[in-house]
């Protein structure tokens, strides 16, 4: 409850609300000691360790969120019955969420490559009784071929990646399948997340004959940073016109970006991408059924 009452305090549109909900963190949920069980938002659990990922579990342990707002654009854009993927699943947060929306008619496909994250995924399924996750233990990309995910303890547990960095913590030898070689062009996906540091690029390609054949196309929410490493140099350019050249998406990012809910804006230019952000591709099917409300103005 005070993790809730927390989080709706900072999506509050006011001057400070931020800092309040900051500082109400520190005096009512207080400092991690080590490994724990936490209450999302959500109403489901999720194990974490809070001091030694600074990042998705610190936040979940303060917030009971990550990502809020790319999660409620998600919780729009799902029905029952589904398909939803998610391409670096970490420790099981979007996966869990989004198999609550789609429910036992549903399906979710989950692929995180680093086996130890894995672990962590297989046990946030199981605490939370869900039945309808399906978990691949290798990497989407371009081809299919022996690879390997290097730990980024510098920044933390979801920052591993298949590209190499200058000075590697650890890594471990995996699988890489090519997207349209493991996904049947019969079988429909709704949406597809994408968040694998820098590799996207790499795994949109992989998926590139899938979503050309597909007669319904997924959309897909796709991590935009020029603040790490890609596969495709330092700006994301080229991933936007890759996808763009597709000539089935319109592009949109969260007007208070993924932390916060708040309305969609479109992208119509590259100088409009995001630095570090979700960028929602949306087929113009899947923006009728959405509400006209998560938009800033008329699509």
């Amino acid at each position: 409850m005070k993790r809730k009452i927390i989080s709706q305090i900072r999506d509050l549109n006011i001057k400070g609300s931020g800092r309040i909900s900051f500082y109400l963190t520190k005096i009512f949920i207080g400092k991690p000691k080590g490994k724990l069980v936490v209450d999302t938002i959500y109403d489901f659990k999720l194990n974490v360790d809070p001091v030694t990922d600074k990042g998705l579990e610190r936040s979940i342990y303060y917030n009971g969120t990550y990502e809020k707002g790319t999660l409620y654009i998600i919780g729009k854009i799902l029905q029952k019955g589904d398909v939803f993927v998610d391409v670096g699943a970490n420790i099981g947060l979007m996966s869990i969420f989004a198999s609550r929306k789609v429910g036992q008619q549903g399906e979710v496909i989950a692929f995180e490559p680093n086996p130890e994250t894995k672990k962590i995924l297989e046990s946030n399924i199981a605490l939370n009784k869900i039945e309808n996750i399906k978990i691949e233990g290798f990497a989407l990309s371009n081809e299919t071929k022996k690879g390997r995910i290097y730990d980024r303890w510098d920044v933390n547990r979801g920052s591993a990646s298949l590209i190499e960095p200058a000075k590697p913590t650890g890594f471990y030898d995996i699988e890489e399948i090519k997207f349209a070689n493991y996904f049947d062009n019969s079988q429909q996906i709704k949406l597809v997340k994408i968040d694998v540091e820098g590799y996207e690029l790499n795994v949109l390609k992989g998926a590139r004959q899938y979503i050309l054949a597909s007669k319904y196309p997924p959309s897909l929410i796709v991590e935009f940073s020029s603040n790490r490493i890609n596969t495709f140099g330092e700006d994301t350019f080229p991933l936007f016109f890759f996808l763009k050249e597709l000539n089935i998406y319109r592009f949109f990012k969260a007007i208070r970006g993924k932390e916060r809910i708040s309305r969609l804006i479109e992208i119509k230019d590259k100088n409009s991408l995001p630095n570090h952000d979700n960028v929602f591709c949306l087929t113009e099917e899947h923006l009728s059924e959405l509400p006209q409300k998560i938009f800033k103005s008329s699509r």
